[in-house]
């Protein structure tokens, strides 16, 4: 049953399957003008597939960036796109071989390239000849953008929030949505068409205003504390092969020499007064040496993967994290704080003073 309607016995709309072509959509807006005009590209995949990325390809992409977008766009702008595949690849002339090209390729290679080898050199010592000499790398978008007075500027990976087209999408695609009552693809592009022509410049300028107070200022003011919270810590992990969980924490102290260590015993990611005992890392979620689970026999007494929190510099074994938070380099909690809470609360719990 559609969203929009009351989930009623004999009420609403019944919705298709989803299975069929689907429509793929290319646009670019700013704040000046909303979504450019002449710009929009709409057309019909020649697959099922649910994947968009199967039929838009680098070839399309550049077609449509060079021809259409390119032409219509303000002296010296600024384009914000994130880094998909067909965003991001290479110059023919920055390309390089990699490991998985052949030895007659790489020696190919070298040969357009002037750079001397000995024929009876290993695939991997030719690849290191490549890694010296390759040249460093050029997108076919960027360099056609710079040609005509424009400038790429490209998102972090997995921040697409930071890009306000992401909310205009929703925004269009939900007035489709509404409208919606035939599910037929010509009238999906109508719809489509009549979001547009709905949509303007100050609906763009909020969505922009949105992302810099929700999603940029939040990250400028979490990339500050992370700075403020602690001073940088330097673990060297000792050879005593009976007790991987001995370890020396270093504190660099600002004004101090390199000579000074203050050896603090770690519990539950807080600091404590007593250094009685070698320092034990424990992890901020389980609270153990060890992660939770069954640890498969070959891997027992070996490495474990740990990281620690880029915001509040806390130890975690990579099995206790979320994959979100993981990817970002966060604790469940520093993460939680980012995306769903204010930043007013200090992130990190002061140290007590401790006697070096």
């Amino acid at each position: 049953m559609s969203v929009f309607e009351p989930h009623c016995a004999g009420s609403g709309r019944s919705l298709p399957s989803g299975k069929g072509t689907r429509l793929i959509i290319l646009d670019a807006g700013s704040s000046q003008h909303g979504l450019i005009p002449g710009v929009g590209l709409i057309f019909e995949s020649k697959t099922n597939s649910s994947d968009y990325h199967d039929e838009m390809n680098s070839e399309h992409f550049t077609e449509w960036f060079r021809d259409t977008l390119i032409p219509r766009l303000s002296p010296q702008s600024v384009v914000v796109m994130d880094n998909a595949p067909y965003h991001s690849h290479l110059d023919p002339e920055s390309r390089a071989p990699s490991t998985g090209a052949n030895k007659p390729g790489i020696s190919a290679w070298l040969d357009k390239n002037n750079v001397h080898y000995d024929p009876k050199m290993k695939k991997t010592g030719l690849l290191d000849l490549v890694n010296q000499h390759k040249p460093q790398k050029k997108y076919v978008i960027d360099e056609l953008a710079k040609a005509h007075g424009h400038v790429v500027l490209r998102l972090p990976p997995y921040h697409c929030e930071l890009n306000p087209i992401e909310m205009v999408w929703s925004d269009l695609k939900g007035f489709v949505a509404r409208k919606n009552s035939t599910y037929k693809i010509k009238d999906c592009k109508k719809l489509f068409e009549e979001a547009k022509s709905h949509f303007s410049a100050e609906r763009w300028a909020k969505f922009e205003t949105h992302v810099v107070r929700e999603y940029e200022e939040k990250l400028w003011q979490i990339d500050g504390l992370r700075d403020k919270a602690l001073s940088p810590v330097i673990i060297h992990m000792t050879d005593d092969e009976t007790d991987d969980s001995q370890a020396t924490i270093v504190y660099c102290q600002e004004g101090g020499t390199d000579d000074e260590e203050i050896d603090m015993d770690i519990v539950d990611g807080y600091v404590s007064d007593t250094s009685d005992q070698a320092d034990v890392i424990l992890c901020k979620i389980c609270h153990d040496t060890d992660p939770p689970g069954r640890v498969p026999k070959r891997d027992r007494g070996t490495h474990i993967d740990w990281f620690q929190c880029d915001t509040c510099d806390q130890w975690l074994h990579n099995k206790c994290c979320t994959k979100p938070a993981l990817a970002q380099i966060m604790c469940p909690r520093c993460y939680s704080l980012l995306h769903h809470r204010n930043l007013s609360e200090t992130l990190v719990s002061p140290l007590d003073d401790v006697e070096q």
